[in-house]
């Protein structure tokens, strides 16, 4: 029988929701509850870009800086074509 792939049925912010909280894991969420919670609530993309560098302060802590850096660059590509391109290139997105 052909597995079923649970996440083509998701929608972009969905992916974009599950791939920070994946980011974040069960440690993150523990230490972390209320960026958990943040990331569950918000309802824009935009918010969940936002969010990152909420998502980053924590993987730092938990993580270090370089390691957190490598978890958000590969999330960030999942908000191509989803945010405003100036978001991308600003001042605030490098690094991130």
């Amino acid at each position: 029988m052909p597995q079923h792939d649970s996440s083509a049925s998701l929608t972009p912010i969905e992916v974009i929701r599950q791939s920070l909280l994946e980011c974040l894991g069960e440690l993150g969420g523990a230490r972390y509850p209320a960026v958990e919670r943040r990331i569950w609530l918000e309802n824009d993309v935009t918010g969940l870009w936002l969010l990152r560098s909420d998502v980053m302060v924590a993987l730092s802590d938990l993580y270090g800086e370089v390691a957190a850096l490598e978890k958000i660059h590969q999330v960030t590509p999942l908000f191509a074509g989803h945010v405003p391109l100036a978001l991308h290139t600003g001042p605030r997105s490098r690094g991130l």
